[in-house]
């Protein structure tokens, strides 16, 4: 396989001690497949958005049925904070998606239908059909439902048609509570739709007796969340065996998603849903540690030239006075599209880094948690749903690898601490060491860790030449036999 290696950058800080940080499934070799829901056929329903949010199903098969083996049970499901759920089954635009009538050119008299339901005091549950010619609605009947029945119960209405058209098209809509304001108490099962003709005969209703279902689930990679939940059943993410290496690559789609009513598709380490910090993404126990710097091979097609992949890096920490997860970073790459295996470094800028050491070095909350997305499309910071992606753009990505700096521990530090000043300097930088100390040696490396400068200095402030040095950010080490310390330093032309 032929393989180019492209560092596609933007300034970085490389120190001698930086270390690779296992990522989850890195190289995208395992996979699991979830059985998320049932679907029966020819119906619409809100199963969808109740997965996505993480909730159970709102419309079941179960076997507790009137006739055959299946009916359907229409419940209602919430988040316990604002958003309710009811169940829902609808053929055309009346439920949770705008979903196409169906085809239908007979014009039957009336409907008959079998429930039980346990439906709250004060609420409704309900089923409403019609027909229609040429987009005019000419016939339609429904029907109230309330009260308990604990076993299946006949129910029938007649269809009071307004034109002696013929149908071409045919809608319904059943909801086991009332959709503007839904009770979670009212629960509905419904089997055994029929259509009657009295002194004709025609078509049924399309998969009226529940017996037919569609099984729906979902596959991911180990250890990440994907956004193929959004957009079932078309699966954005997937394994693929055109990989850098292995036998696995994920492929990441750009799909259209009914749920978001746009294209997308990602993965994302960890659980999208979960901003917690004590249960999200990448856990950093160790205190010492700086996320800075993302290694991945990856290839991008897509009919626009001009479109970008994105990679997304990003951290969070517990901030330990308010117990809340704030964000320590938010940064983006964008990717070109590119048809063979290309090799990126992505390193945190270098005026996000300079920043969060500076906390880290002052005891400060550290690191607890970091992420990475990959998009196809590009991901404005701070607006991750304001993602613009190509209809059809491809992104493979493999062998992902966090690398991070690892220093010596805070209070080590901030014992043995010295000041670099201006920071970012320009001409000179002064180096400061730390109390008692009159003799150390200097050493400046650049982003490649090469050294470019190095001195035994005497004193108590030592002055750095940095003219001749090019613009970006540097690792400032300073040590004796009794002290070593770290510093980021930025020069700036």
């Amino acid at each position: 396989m032929k393989q180019i290696s492209l560092l596609l950058a933007l300034a970085f800080s490389i120190v001698s001690n930086a270390q690779p940080f296992v990522v989850p499934n890195s190289g995208f070799e395992n996979w699991n497949t979830s059985s998320a829901w049932s679907e029966p056929d020819q119906y619409a329903t809100g199963n969808n958005y109740c997965i996505i949010l993480g909730l159970e199903s709102n419309v079941t098969k179960i076997t507790n049925a009137h006739g055959g083996q299946f009916a359907a049970e229409l419940s209602t499901q919430s988040d316990g904070i604002n958003e309710a759920f009811p169940g829902i089954i609808a053929i055309g635009p009346f439920g949770y998606d705008a979903a196409p009538y169906a085809d239908f050119q007979d014009r039957p008299d009336s409907i008959e239908f079998f429930a039980m339901h346990q439906i709250a005091d004060g609420d409704i549950a309900g089923i409403y059909f019609e027909f229609r010619a040429l987009g005019n609605l000419i016939g339609s009947c429904e029907l109230q439902i309330t009260g308990t029945e604990d076993n299946y119960v006949r129910y029938a209405m007649p269809v009071i048609y307004t034109d002696d058209a013929q149908p071409d098209q045919m809608g319904m809509f059943a909801a086991n509570t009332n959709f503007n304001n839904p009770s979670m108490e009212s629960v509905m099962s419904i089997d055994d739709i029929h259509f009657i003709y009295n002194e004709t005969t025609g078509a049924d209703m399309p998969n009226g007796d529940f017996e037919s279902w569609a099984d729906y689930s979902i596959s991911s990679p180990d250890g990440w969340a994907t956004s193929n939940g959004y957009s079932i059943p078309t699966p954005g993410v997937t394994a693929d065996p055109n990989a850098y290496e292995g036998d696995f690559s994920c492929r990441i789609e750009s799909v259209y998603s009914e749920f978001a009513e746009e294209y997308i598709s990602f993965i994302f380490l960890g659980d999208i849903l979960n901003e917690e910090c004590s249960d999200l993404d990448v856990q950093y126990p160790d205190g010492n540690t700086i996320p800075s710097q993302v290694n991945f091979h990856y290839k991008y097609e897509c009919d626009n030239p001009e479109d970008s992949a994105s990679i997304y890096f990003f951290a969070r920490r517990v901030n330990s006075k308010s117990g809340e997860c704030d964000s320590v970073f938010e940064s983006a790459m964008y990717l070109p599209p590119v048809s063979q295996w290309t090799e990126v470094t992505y390193s945190l800028p270098s005026e996000l880094y300079a920043e969060w050491f500076n906390i880290f070095i002052n005891g400060m909350d550290p690191v607890s948690n970091v992420s990475i997305a990959f998009v196809p499309g590009e991901v404005p910071i701070g607006q991750e749903d304001g993602i613009e992606s190509t209809p059809g753009a491809v992104l493979w990505i493999d062998n992902v690898t966090l690398i991070n700096d690892f220093f010596a521990s805070v209070d080590e530090n901030v014992r043995h601490e010295i000041k670099a000043y201006p920071n970012p300097g320009r001409d000179v930088i002064n180096i400061e060491l730390p109390s008692g100390q009159h003799i150390a040696t200097a050493e400046l490396r650049d982003i490649t860790g090469k050294l470019v400068f190095s001195e035994n200095c005497k004193g108590t402030i030592i002055q750095m030449n940095t003219s001749a040095f090019p613009e970006g950010t540097y690792t400032l080490d300073v040590y004796n036999e009794q002290f070593r310390s770290n510093k980021l330093v930025v020069i700036t032309k």
